[in-house]
C-alpha cells in the first residue's frame, strides 16, 4: 500500500489532474480520495525549540547576574555552575583551575565582570593530517 498526502487549492472548475509517482505499479488499484478542509487538518506544529547546552545556560546565567556583579566583583573573573558564582579572583586561569578542581570536568564559565565590551578573539583550529 502506497499513502499520498497532498494539499491542494481546489480550482473552480473542481478539476484537478493527478500523476502517479513511478514506483506506483500500472494495473487495475483500488484509489480512495479523501476530501478535507485545511481546518480540519492544520499543518504540524514546528518541532520545539532545543534547550540550550549547560555552558549556554552559565553564560546566560552570567550575563544575568552581572549587574549585581559589578557592584562586588567588578575587574574580577567569576567561575558561573549551575547557574551561581563558585569562584571568583583577579587571574582567568586560576580561578577556572580552582572551579574545575572542586567541580570536575563540566561546562563551567569564567568571565571578566565589567561594563567594557569585550574583545573577540578567534582561535583557529588545527587539523591534524596523519602520513600513512
Amino acid at each position: 500500500m502506497i499513502t499520498l498526502r497532498l494539499d491542494a487549492d481546489i480550482p473552480d472548475d473542481r478539476r484537478i489532474t493527478l500523476t502517479l509517482p513511478p514506483d506506483v505499479p500500472a494495473g487495475p488499484a483500488e484509489v480512495f480520495l479523501v476530501i478535507a478542509s485545511a481546518e480540519q487538518f492544520p499543518p504540524p506544529a514546528p518541532p520545539p525549540a532545543p534547550l540550550p547546552d549547560k555552558f549556554e545556560r552559565e553564560r546566560e546565567a552570567f550575563a544575568r547576574l552581572l549587574p549585581d556583579l559589578l557592584h562586588t566583583q567588578r575587574g574580577n573573573y567569576v567561575a558561573i555552575h549551575d547557574g551561581a558564582v563558585v569562584d571568583t579572583g583577579a587571574d582567568q586561569v586560576e580561578v577556572a583551575k580552582r572551579a574545575y578542581a572542586k567541580y570536575g570536568n563540566v561546562p563551567i564559565y569564567v568571565g571578566l565582570v565589567t561594563d567594557e565590551p569585550q574583545r573577540v578573539v578567534r582561535i583557529p583550529h588545527v587539523k591534524l593530517i596523519r602520513r600513512r
